[in-house]
């Protein structure tokens, strides 16, 4: 295992870099090339293939390499499902504490937004491992939200409105959340159809 202070920054920068689209569905992705661009030995490099292996932000075909996956449209319905699946149940456990949505500025983009808002709705429900699937779930959708501005009309608006609904502890949040991933399943293929 590489050490820390190697690996985690390498870790991060990697995973941003997948996130933000840097490498295309399908690209090989080569440890010796991307080391030799972070100015880091490939054993790290591979490390972090590795960790991103599991967290499916990246796939490892024997004989082939480590890939960025290709989001199917069946995948992409099937993971924004199960999202908002747990995004009512964790809106089901009635917290009592307030929403605290941070500042919309600090999160670089739409897609970073839509994964803090989720997020903090998640952590209201007090359940470790239901943050943790709503968080690793929005980060396999990210490719997805990064794009759903240009695909969905008025996305910026409806998440802003959908901010405010879970500050005022709307009584009707529950219904704005299933509209808001409604919308996404409706065009899906569309927004799959729009990743590069």
């Amino acid at each position: 295992m590489s050490p820390a202070h190697v690996l985690e920054p390498t870790y991060e920068r990697l995973k941003r870099e997948l996130m933000s689209g840097r490498w295309p569905q399908e690209t090989r992705l080569e440890a010796q090339k991307i080391a030799e661009d972070y100015g880091v030995s490939a054993t790290p490099v591979r490390d972090c293939l590795n960790r991103l292996t599991g967290e499916g932000l990246v796939v490892m075909r024997p004989g082939e390499g480590y890939r960025v996956p290709r989001l199917t449209e069946k995948a992409a319905r099937d993971m924004l499902a199960l999202h908002h699946m747990l995004v009512m149940h964790a809106l089901a456990a009635q917290p009592s504490d307030p929403f605290e949505p941070g500042d919309p500025d600090d999160e670089a983009d739409y897609a970073g937004s839509v994964n803090a808002l989720f997020g903090e709705l998640a952590r209201r429900s007090d359940n470790g491992a239901l943050v943790y699937v709503v968080w690793a779930l929005g980060e396999r959708l990210h490719s997805l939200r990064t794009i759903e501005p240009a695909v969905i009309e008025d996305a910026e608006s409806e998440l802003a409105r959908l901010r405010e609904a879970c500050i005022e502890q709307d009584a009707d949040l529950a219904k704005a959340v299933a509209a808001f991933h409604d919308r996404r399943l409706d065009q899906i293929a569309a927004l799959v159809a729009a990743l590069p």
